[in-house]
């Protein structure tokens, strides 16, 4: 067994840190994190220009580590949101995967994100998302990319503790969102949104293969958090 796989993902984590509001935010990529990082700059008075939604993760919000989060912040409010696997994997093919002529020479090369360039062949541009499917499911949550690691390792700890206080649902993102607003005394407003993709319902991409290897894959998630295949969201 790797040293990975021996100790908590929760170190890798990122937890964003709103003092003001006693809160901490456990980002779980592909699940509106855009969306709250871009209220958290507002919450926290910095200017942002949402129509430049991409430069967010440029800016300098406050970030902690998972030890210092369970350490120095026991008491604080700590939130995250999750989505339905088979949709979060959808939403990474669409993001990571493009052709190939799409190069800025810095986050993406040939049409595939930089970060999925150390699995070798295993990502291409343009690649169908049955492929993608494929490749995701034969890499093990101790090599792989947070943008399709299971969710469950952001914020349960290596004895299998939860370190969250609300798990919200992207699905029901225009109720929970508003409950954690209340919970921080913050005023409640919309999420943004922003870094919309356009398409249709995440079951139109799949076939009875890839829906088999994403439920297997993410079986943890499913089991712990009660996700089906036919949910109609």
């Amino acid at each position: 067994m790797s040293a990975a796989t021996k100790t908590s993902f929760i170190e890798s984590t990122r937890f964003f840190l709103i003092n003001d509001y006693e809160t901490v935010y456990t980002e779980i990529p592909k699940v509106a994190c855009t969306s709250f990082k871009v209220w958290i700059s507002e919450l926290l008075g910095k200017e942002f220009d949402r129509s430049r939604w991409e430069y967010i993760h440029e800016l300098d919000l406050p970030m902690i580590t998972g030890n210092n989060m369970l350490n120095l912040y026991p008491n604080h409010f700590k939130f995250c949101f999750i989505r339905n696997p088979w949709d979060r994997l959808l939403s990474c093919w669409l993001s990571k995967i493009k052709t190939e002529d799409y190069d800025d020479g810095k986050n993406w090369r040939k049409g595939v994100e930089n970060n999925f360039w150390r699995y070798g062949k295993m990502f291409r541009s343009g690649m169908s998302f049955n492929d993608f499917v494929k490749s995701v499911t034969q890499i093990p949550d101790a090599n792989a990319d947070a943008h399709f690691r299971s969710q469950f390792t952001f914020f349960y700890d290596n004895k299998k503790r939860k370190c969250v206080d609300f798990i919200g649902r992207f699905e029901r993102i225009d109720t929970h969102f508003p409950y954690i607003c209340e919970i921080m005394n913050a005023p409640v407003t919309e999420l943004p949104h922003v870094h919309r993709q356009e398409r249709t319902h995440y079951r139109d991409y799949y076939d009875s293969l890839t829906a088999d290897l994403v439920k297997e894959r993410y079986s943890m998630d499913i089991e712990l958090f009660g996700y089906r295949y036919e949910d109609k969201y």
